[in-house]
């Protein structure tokens, strides 16, 4: 958003316009999809079925434990642009990652297959019925999962080529079906097995369909079952730290549903699931542009233009902090109201973790989101690593020791405290240094949408003294979040954006409805 049209190119200005866009078109057929299958879902199954559909997902990203990094291996050498300088070694490169892929999932396979024998220990159940039918859908989504695990690299290959609206467009088409999937399914009473089963073959489906996209933009693109142990070294020395980082944030993201569920049970986990869920959406709409980060930064960093660079990523974070202080701030507000309208559910316990989370995911997009993904591709990937499990560590022992003393949510702040910590003090700070951000351009990327978002807040305040039990409608409800939201961007246009940036936002703008 700020003045670098001359200091880029313009094919990379419409590729980040795009991309970014196609991005939020996404995220709103995703909120949608999430909002509609956890409502059918939640009334569908039940507490336990429900419960543990939360935790097969969340062992899903559990398979990052697995990546050993290989992912951002996979867009750092697609960004850096290997294939067009020495196709052999890239597809040597690529080869190795995926042959060690196959391997890991036939391990994945083994982990899951010895899960499946200790259900009752970490779920509670009891209910021997309850017990086969979730050993049955652990094994089909477990092992399902699993050979997707080799097919999501290509995803990560047409990240590092900076074509993430090609992989948006395509996914965007797979989750309507998966939606209109599951919704047959619980009309015809099919039942649990039948829905794990559907969302599992769709997202096979998905990532099957990304290696034709690679191999149609990459010439001499092919994959040969190998292992070079001079290449894979090379790989080792940036993967393994990339690892680190994906296991800490794993852990952070997703270690609280099964502390949940070995300390308080199965219900627990459904009802900090739905207290999750606004948040969840809060994140999504604030961190579009992020996915370029880790690309463009690579792809500049190795061309050596680190000040387009660093006036790109400046944008990014104004723009991150932009969408975030809206929407936290919005659904802040509206909390209560919005989720008993979208999920049909609400008691003071999902409220209250709805806010703390809300205030966890601003953290996380405006203030980390940029600057952590910048380090972790401009060689302080070993700090971002250890500033990651740190906050791993933190997180997972203040969860349980205060699941313990406060119940529900002890998680919640758990997480929220260590991420101001690491986020605030810890990784913005060498950001700042290393792009020459001065703490005054800072403190303005904040305080200036805050001012901006007080006329947006003071109509959602009225709209619940004045509507009340209106705003249960769901046609109600996005009026007033429209309307709070048109102001919002209406005094954000004058106040927080400068001219220049206006111009290049309506640019890209008229770009984009020549592409549409």
């Amino acid at each position: 958003m700020t003045n670098f049209q001359s200091k880029m190119p313009l094919s990379l200005n419409r590729l980040l316009a795009l991309n970014t866009a196609s991005n939020y078109v996404l995220m709103g057929i995703r909120i949608l999809q999430g909002i509609l299958i956890m409502r059918w879902l939640y009334h569908y199954l039940g507490d336990d079925y429900y419960g543990f559909w939360s935790i097969l997902w969340a062992f899903f990203s559990y398979m990052i434990v697995f990546n050993l990094g290989f992912g951002a291996a996979s867009q750092k050498y697609t960004a850096e642009q290997l294939f067009e300088r020495d196709i052999k070694k890239y597809n040597a490169v690529i080869s190795i990652i995926f042959t060690s892929y196959w391997a890991i999932s036939i391990l994945i396979s083994l982990v899951v297959v010895a899960a499946s024998f200790y259900i009752p220990a970490w779920t509670s159940l009891t209910d021997p019925v309850k017990i086969s039918v979730c050993r049955t859908a652990l094994l089909i989504f477990g092992i399902g999962t699993a050979s997707i695990f080799p097919l999501a690299m290509f995803s990560d290959i047409l990240a590092g080529l900076r074509l993430i609206y090609v992989k948006n467009f395509v996914l965007l088409f797979i989750r309507v079906a998966e939606a209109a999937g599951i919704y047959t399914i619980m009309m015809l009473d099919w039942g649990f097995i039948a829905i794990v089963s559907y969302s599992v073959g769709i997202n096979i489906v998905f990532n099957g369909l990304m290696y034709f996209m690679v191999k149609s933009r990459i010439k001499g693109f092919s994959l040969r079952p190998s292992f070079n142990v001079e290449a894979f070294k090379e790989i080792y020395n940036f993967s393994v730290f990339a690892y680190v980082n994906s296991i800490g944030n794993l852990i952070i993201a997703k270690t609280d549903r099964f502390v949940l569920g070995a300390i308080l049970g199965l219900p627990a986990v459904s009802t900090y699931q739905l207290g999750t869920r606004v948040p969840e959406i809060s994140q999504t709409l604030s961190s579009q542009f992020q996915d370029n980060v880790v690309p463009v930064s690579a792809n500049l960093i190795h061309s050596g233009d680190t000040g387009a660079l660093s006036k790109i990523l400046l944008s990014g974070m104004r723009f991150g902090a932009f969408i975030s202080v809206g929407a936290t701030v919005l659904f802040y507000s509206m909390t209560e109201a919005t989720i008993r309208c979208l999920f049909d559910a609400g008691n003071d316990d999902i409220f209250l973790i709805c806010k703390i989370f809300l205030i966890s995911s601003f953290v996380s997009c405006a203030v980390r989101g940029v600057p952590a993904r910048y380090l972790l591709m401009s060689g302080r990937h070993k700090f971002v690593a250890l500033s990651t499990v740190a906050e791993a560590a933190l997180n997972l022992a203040l969860s349980i020791y205060w699941c313990r003393q406060i119940g529900l949510m002890g998680v919640a702040y758990g997480t929220l405290v260590p991420n101001i910590i690491i986020s605030c003090f810890v990784l913005l700070p060498p950001s700042m240094k290393a792009l020459k951000y001065g703490y005054g351009e800072v403190f303005l990327i904040f305080v200036k949408p805050l001012i901006a978002v007080l006329p947006a807040l003071a109509i959602c305040e009225a709209a619940k003294i004045y509507l009340g039990d209106a705003l249960l409608d769901i046609f109600t409800l996005t009026a007033v979040y429209a309307a709070a939201g048109a102001v919002y961007a209406a005094i954000s246009w004058m106040f927080v954006l400068t001219k220049t940036e206006r111009k290049f936002i309506s640019d890209k703008l008229k770009f984009l409805k020549k592409v549409a």
